[in-house]
C-alpha cells in the first residue's frame, strides 16, 4: 500500500499536467462547434475540458508549492507556465457561457494568487534548485508568455461582457469597410467573403441591439446612410445579419477583442520565436538526473505550444478582423492590399483550414431548428435507446434540448428557408417605410370626428360546470386577464395557434393542385419551431414563463389519446388524433347552445380550454375553404386569444369569404411570421446573447434584421 501511495504521489502532479494539456487541445480542436450547433457528444467533451485547465493548475502549484525542492522536480516545475497559458484558455474560446463573462471581475484575486505561487515554484525549484543550466533562461522566457497569455485570457473574459461592449461604443469611429463594397455589389448578390466585410463595418448596429446603445447620440449614425446605398437585396442583408451574429459570437466567447489589438498582434508575433528559442535552450540543457517521461513531457508541451503559436499567428493575420483593424486606422490603409495579398497566400498554404479559417460557410447560421410536433409527440410509441439513455441520466431540460434540438432538429430546405426570410424582411420593411418629404402646401386642419357611440357591455359567460381540469389555474388566470384587460400570454397562442394549424393541415381537402408544397412544409417547420421555442427555450420567447401551460396541455392530449384511440390503430396517428379531437369538441349531451357557439361547453373544453379554441379555430379555417359551404363566412370570435395577436392578419370578422386553399396557407404562413417576429423582438437580449453560445437562433436572426429594417427609420438594403 505505501508503494501505491509513493507511485500515485509521484505521478500525481505529472497526470495533472498531461490533463490540462489534453482538456486544452480538446478547447482548441472542438470549442468552435457552438458556433453553429452546440450538440452532440462534441460539446459533453467541452464542458469537462473548460473545467479541467483550472482544477489541474490550483492543484499542481499546491503540491509543487508545499513539496520539497529535488532536482527530479526541476522540469516538473518548469511545466508550471505550461499550466498559466492552459489556464489562459486558447484563442478560439474565451467563456463557456455569457454567465463567465459577468463574474470575470471576480477573477482578479485568483489570477494574483496563480501568478504568486507560479513564481513562488520556479524560485524554489530552479533558482534555488542550483544545476539548472540553460533551463533557468528557458523558464523566463516560457514564465512571461505564460503570464502574458493567462492575463490576456482574462481580460479577453472581461470585455466579452455585455457592459463592457457597451462601454466600447462609446467614442468609436465611423469604418468605411461599406464604400468597399459599394463599387464592387451594386445589384448582385453579396458572397460570403463580400458579407462579412459588410458585417464588419456594419457591426456596430448589432453591438448597439445586444447592449441597448443609444444611437441617436452615437457619431455613427451619420454613417448608416451607406446602408442606402447597398443594393445586395434581401438575401444579402440576411446572409451580412448571419455574419454581424458570428462576429458577436467572436467577441463575446472567444478571445478576438483582445486578439485584434496592438499588443494582442504583438504577442502572436514573439509567441513563435520566443518558445523555439525555449526549445533549443532546452535541447542543450543536460537531461542527467531527470526521467525520460519528464523530458518526453516537456518536448511534447514546447513542440505543440510551437505549433499552436504559429496557427494562432497565422489565424490572426488572415482574419478579416485584421483587415478592419487596418482599414479603421488611416494611416495603415496603404498596407489593405499587402494584407490581401497575405491572405490569399495564407489560403493557399491551408486550404484544409488547418492553420486559418476562411470566412466562408462556417461562420453562417447553420440553418438548423429545433422541432417539436404536440400531435405527434403525444402518440409516439417509443424512442431511440440513446435518447433513453440521457432521458435516465440527464436533466429533464437537458434531455429534451438532446432529443427535440440535436436528434429531431433538421436543417430547412433552401426553397423555404428563402421564403421565410423573404416574408420577415418585407414585413419588417412595411413597418420602417421610408420618411415623406414635407408637402409646402399642408392640407387644413380636417374637423375632429365625432366619438362613436358607446358599445353595450358584453353579457358575461355562464358559469362553467365544476369538472376535473388540469388546466384549472390557467382558466383562472384567463379570467383574471379578461377582467383586467389584458391580452393573453404568448406561449397560449402559439399552443393555441400550434393545435389549429396541425389539425388544418391534417384534415385538409385532398387532391387539390392549386397550392404550392413549400407554404405547407414552410408552415408545418415553423409551427414545430415556435412549438419547440415554447417546450424546450421558453427563456427564448416575451411575457412569463407558463411551462406549467404547455405541460397541462400535453397531458390532456395525451389522456385523450390513451382513452379513445382505436385497439388496431393505424400508422397515421395524427390523423386519427386530429379526428379525435373533432369528434370531442362537438357539444355535450345537455346543452342547448348552437354549435361554434363559445357559450357551449363541449367534452374536449371541459378538459383543455387550449385544445379546444385550437379545434374552433381549425374548424373555421376548413369552413372557409370547403366549396360546400358557400353562406356567409364569419370570423374569429373576439373573445380568442389568437384574435388579440392576429387581428391585423383576420380582418375577416363579419365578411363573405370564398378562400381557396392556396391563399388560406399564405395567411396562416403569414400569421406564423407574425408571431415568429413578435417573439424574436420582445426576448430579452441577454437571452439572445446567452443562444449565441449555443449555436445561434432562428430568432436572433429575425431580431438583428428588424436592428437593420429600423435604424433611422428608413428603407436600407432594399
Amino acid at each position: 500500500m505505501a508503494g501505491l501511495l509513493t507511485l500515485v504521489n509521484e505521478w500525481l502532479i505529472r497526470g495533472l499536467v498531461l490533463s490540462s494539456f489534453v482538456a486544452y487541445l480538446v478547447l482548441v480542436l472542438f470549442a468552435g462547434v457552438r458556433r453553429r450547433r452546440a450538440s452532440g457528444w462534441r460539446m459533453l467533451l467541452l464542458w469537462p475540458a473548460y473545467q479541467v485547465a483550472s482544477l489541474a493548475t490550483t492543484k499542481a502549484l499546491a503540491n509543487l508549492f508545499l513539496g520539497s525542492a529535488s532536482q527530479e522536480l526541476q522540469l516538473v516545475a518548469f511545466w508550471t507556465p505550461f499550466l498559466l497559458m492552459h489556464l489562459g484558455r486558447p484563442d478560439n474560446i474565451s467563456a463557456l457561457s455569457i454567465e463567465d463573462n459577468v463574474l470575470a471581475a471576480r477573477q482578479v484575486l485568483e489570477v494574483s494568487l496563480q501568478l504568486v505561487s507560479v513564481i513562488f515554484v520556479l524560485y524554489k525549484h530552479i533558482v534555488v534548485g542550483g544545476n539548472a543550466g540553460t533551463l533557468l533562461p528557458a523558464s523566463f522566457i516560457m514564465f512571461f508568455l505564460g503570464i502574458a497569455k493567462y492575463i490576456e485570457g482574462t481580460v479577453a473574459l472581461w470585455r466579452g461582457g455585455l457592459g463592457n461592449i457597451r462601454s466600447s461604443l462609446k467614442g468609436l469611429e465611423p469604418m468605411s469597410l461599406c464604400s468597399y463594397l459599394m463599387s464592387r455589389v451594386r445589384g448582385e448578390e453579396l458572397d460570403n467573403e463580400q458579407a462579412l466585410l459588410a458585417a464588419h463595418g456594419l457591426f456596430y448596429v448589432s453591438k448597439g441591439e445586444f447592449t441597448d446603445y443609444p444611437f441617436g447620440k452615437n457619431p455613427l449614425r451619420r454613417d448608416l446612410t451607406r446602408e442606402k446605398e447597398f443594393t445586395g437585396g434581401w438575401k444579402g442583408v440576411c446572409k451580412m445579419v448571419e455574419m454581424e451574429l458570428s462576429l458577436m459570437y467572436d467577441i463575446m466567447y472567444t478571445k478576438a477583442a483582445v486578439v485584434h489589438t496592438w499588443l494582442g498582434y504583438g504577442l502572436r508575433v514573439v509567441s513563435p520565436p520566443c518558445t523555439a528559442a525555449a526549445f533549443a535552450l532546452f535541447w542543450l540543457h543536460s537531461k542527467e538526473g531527470q526521467r525520460r517521461a519528464d523530458v518526453v513531457i516537456t518536448y511534447v508541451l514546447l513542440v505543440a505550444t510551437f505549433i499552436l503559436d504559429v496557427r494562432w499567428l497565422l489565424g490572426a493575420l488572415g482574419s478579416t478582423w485584421t483587415y478592419a483593424f487596418i482599414n479603421n486606422r488611416y494611416w495603415l490603409k496603404d498596407f489593405v492590399e499587402t494584407w490581401k495579398g497575405l491572405r490569399v497566400f495564407l489560403v493557399f498554404l491551408a486550404p484544409s483550414r488547418l492553420f486559418i479559417e476562411e470566412p466562408t460557410s462556417y461562420r453562417r447560421w447553420s440553418g438548423t431548428i429545433g422541432r417539436y410536433n404536440l400531435l405527434h409527440e403525444c402518440t409516439r410509441e417509443t424512442t431511440g435507446l440513446l435518447s433513453r439513455l440521457v432521458k435516465i441520466f440527464a436533466s429533464t431540460g437537458i434531455w429534451m434540448e438532446y432529443q427535440y434540438g440535436y436528434l429531431d432538429g433538421f436543417e430547412m430546405i433552401p426553397v423555404v428557408r428563402d421564403l421565410l426570410f423573404k416574408m420577415v424582411w418585407e414585413k419588417l420593411k412595411s413597418a420602417y417605410p421610408e420618411l415623406p418629404k414635407p408637402d409646402p402646401k399642408p392640407d387644413p386642419p380636417k374637423p375632429y370626428p365625432k366619438p362613436d357611440p358607446p358599445k353595450p357591455y358584453p353579457k358575461p359567460d355562464p358559469p362553467k360546470p365544476v369538472v376535473h381540469n388540469p388546466e384549472a389555474a390557467f382558466v383562472n388566470r384567463r379570467n383574471l386577464d379578461k377582467a383586467l384587460g389584458i391580452g393573453p400570454e404568448f406561449q397560449e397562442v402559439v399552443l393555441t395557434w400550434h393545435i389549429a394549424t396541425e389539425v388544418f393541415l391534417l384534415t385538409r381537402p385532398r387532391g387539390e393542385a392549386s397550392f404550392k408544397y413549400e407554404y405547407v412544409k414552410a408552415i408545418k417547420e415553423l409551427s414545430s419551431y415556435m412549438m419547440f421555442i415554447v417546450a424546450v427555450r421558453p427563456h427564448m420567447l416575451p411575457g412569463l414563463k407558463l411551462s406549467s401551460l404547455h405541460e397541462a396541455t400535453r397531458e390532456a392530449l395525451e389522456d385523450i389519446w390513451r382513452r379513445n384511440k382505436s385497439m388496431h390503430c393505424s400508422t397515421d396517428r395524427d390523423n386519427e388524433l386530429a379526428s379525435i379531437l373533432q369528434r370531442q369538441e362537438d357539444i355535450a349531451p345537455g346543452t342547448d347552445s348552437e354549435p361554434g357557439s363559445r357559450n357551449s361547453r363541449s367534452e374536449l373544453y371541459n378538459k383543455s380550454l387550449i385544445l379546444s379554441d385550437g379545434i374552433q379555430y381549425a374548424r373555421l379555417m376548413l369552413d372557409w375553404i370547403r366549396p360546400s359551404n358557400c353562406a356567409k363566412k364569419m370570423g374569429f370570435p373576439k373573445d380568442m386569444p389568437v384574435h388579440y395577436m392576429l387581428q391585423e392578419v383576420w380582418l375577416w370578422h363579419g365578411q363573405a369569404l370564398d378562400l381557396d386553399l392556396q391563399t388560406m396557407l399564405e395567411r396562416i404562413l403569414d400569421a406564423w411570421v407574425k408571431l415568429l417576429i413578435y417573439a424574436s423582438i420582445r426576448c430579452s437580449r441577454d437571452s439572445h446573447a446567452k443562444q449565441l453560445a449555443m449555436g445561434g437562433e432562428l430568432t436572433t436572426i429575425v431580431w438583428i434584421l428588424d436592428a437593420h429594417a429600423s435604424i433611422d427609420g428608413e428603407k436600407r438594403c432594399t
